[in-house]
């Protein structure tokens, strides 16, 4: 039985994020391939839903209705009683959303200001793209200190966090990192070739590629 419908381009990180946590999970989630943002989004059916017309959203099989990708995410983890993803303590879990939260807000933030001005030609004053950049730079310092000598952020398998952050670095990876970042931070670039070659990531996410060399 299905968990439940996620709605929004299957491309996207965001929606992506659910579908991975689905597949470590081992549940059944339904989803949107054909999904067009900006089209499907404001149908008067959808934002009789989900009035604010945001995507990625969901439709649990009980009727409950939700947005926000990393609170979706959350959800389908908790379908599975048995779940790993969560941590094995309240300290890990406490951990896994401190990791969650910080890729949401620090890292994204900077990270895809700078992707946007780069490839989708959205303009940054001067003084934003040095301040993104700076920011950046330090996130990417960070988390390379944090996976020093591991292979998970929290704990001693895959969690929530590991989904949520590779679902967010892979196209920072892809179009940005060239050779010599992928060399300075290397703890990270091991983490990150580590876990996308996982299964439940290849099926949504791809092979690695890296444009940047």
């Amino acid at each position: 039985m299905t968990v439940g419908k996620l709605y929004g381009p299957i491309s996207h990180p965001r929606v992506q994020k659910s579908l991975v946590v689905a597949e470590f999970n081992d549940i059944i989630l339904d989803h949107t391939p054909d999904f067009e943002f900006g089209i499907d989004n404001k149908k008067p059916s959808y934002i009789e839903k989900f009035p604010l017309g945001q995507t990625p959203s969901f439709e649990a099989s009980n009727g409950l209705l939700l947005t926000e990708s990393s609170t979706i995410a959350f959800h389908i983890c908790q379908a599975n009683p048995k779940t790993t993803l969560l941590g094995k303590t309240p300290d890990e879990l406490s951990k896994i959303w401190q990791f969650v939260i910080y890729t949401e807000t620090s890292f994204t933030t900077p990270a895809f200001k700078l992707f946007k001005q780069k490839f989708l030609n959205e303009p940054l004053s001067i003084n934003e793209e040095n301040s993104h950049t700076k920011e950046f730079y330090k996130c990417l310092e960070y988390l390379d200190g944090q996976l020093k000598d591991k292979k998970y952020l929290v704990g001693d398998c895959i969690s929530f966090a590991d989904i949520n952050l590779v679902c967010n670095i892979y196209l920072i990876y892809q179009k940005m990192m060239n050779k010599d970042m992928r060399v300075k931070y290397s703890n990270l670039t091991n983490y990150y070739e580590f876990l996308i070659k996982f299964k439940e990531f290849k099926k949504w996410i791809g092979e690695i590629e890296y444009e940047e060399n």
